[in-house]
């Protein structure tokens, strides 16, 4: 799969920085652009940048692709900013769809945009987190507004395919609704295990392996999460409800001395994680 000859990124955190550091190791020439200059020269000094962006609008310009990688609330404003350089492509990589394909259609530019979501990531944060093997053999979940044409969506997978990744085609109704199970569930249940960790008294060093890996999200960026929960909240809220009253019931079975149901269950959910 042949990659095109120049792209345009905006947002040079850990999913930006880590297209762009993709992108430039396979000879694509990439101009990038981020409301951090340190990460704009980091990334140019490091090699993920051909060269540095003057503007948004200018990151956009003259490109085959144009890649979005900000926050979800910064998706109007910055795709209504670049539709002015009217690039032929255009592509997300925010962690809801809907909301995305909305911002891309109110900006004009609903035709040429995908919303692409690799399933990769990190609780740290900006472009010295960014890692240029991130997207290696990670599902990426792609959607279109667009109407009638295939050509967005084959573009996308041929791009996502080029980097090793493994594109997938899904309505962004369906993703969204997935994602508030199999993401912002996992993260909001590390954050209130934190919680009770702290209430009780621990710190962060007291933690055996168990349990650095299932507090490890409780490192994620805030300012990220409460970005996505603003669209996500009431889809993850009942999720949460059965979490909490999965652990009430786990609870009772201790206060009864049942151990062999507690046993059943720790069974049932070995089982499910290692089929």
């Amino acid at each position: 799969m042949r990659l095109p000859d120049a792209v345009g990124v905006v947002g040079l955190g850990v999913m930006g920085g880590a297209l762009a550091r993709a992108l430039s190791e396979r000879g694509v020439s990439v101009r990038g652009w981020s409301p951090d200059p340190a990460e704009v020269r980091a990334a140019v000094e490091q090699g993920a940048l051909a060269s540095a962006a003057e503007s948004v609008e200018d990151s956009a310009r003259d490109v085959d692709w144009w890649i979005v990688a900000t926050p979800l609330s910064a998706l109007p404003e910055v795709f209504r900013r670049g539709a002015a350089s009217e690039p032929p492509r255009v592509m997300d990589v925010a962690s809801l769809q809907g909301p995305a394909l909305a911002a891309a259609r109110e900006a004009g530019m609903g035709r040429v945009h995908v919303s692409a979501h690799p399933m990769a990531g990190s609780e740290r944060s900006g472009f010295g987190a960014s890692r240029s093997d991130l997207y290696r053999g990670v599902p990426v979940w792609l959607s279109t507004g667009s109407q009638g044409s295939e050509e967005p969506l084959a573009r996308a997978e041929a791009f996502w395919t080029a980097l090793e990744a493994r594109p997938l085609r899904i309505d962004a109704v369906e993703h969204d609704r997935r994602m508030a199970g199999v993401s912002h569930l996992p993260q909001l249940a590390s954050n209130v295990l934190a919680r009770v960790l702290e209430a009780e008294g621990f710190a962060p060093g007291d933690l055996g392996p168990g349990g650095r890996d299932a507090t490890r999200l409780a490192a994620s960026s805030p300012e990220l999460w409460g970005d996505l929960l603003v669209h996500s909240g009431a889809e993850v809220a009942p999720l949460l409800r059965r979490l909490a009253a999965e652990a009430e019931a786990l609870a009772g079975r201790l206060d009864a001395g049942e151990l062999d149901d507690v046993k059943a269950m720790l069974d049932h959910t070995r089982r499910w994680r290692t089929s």
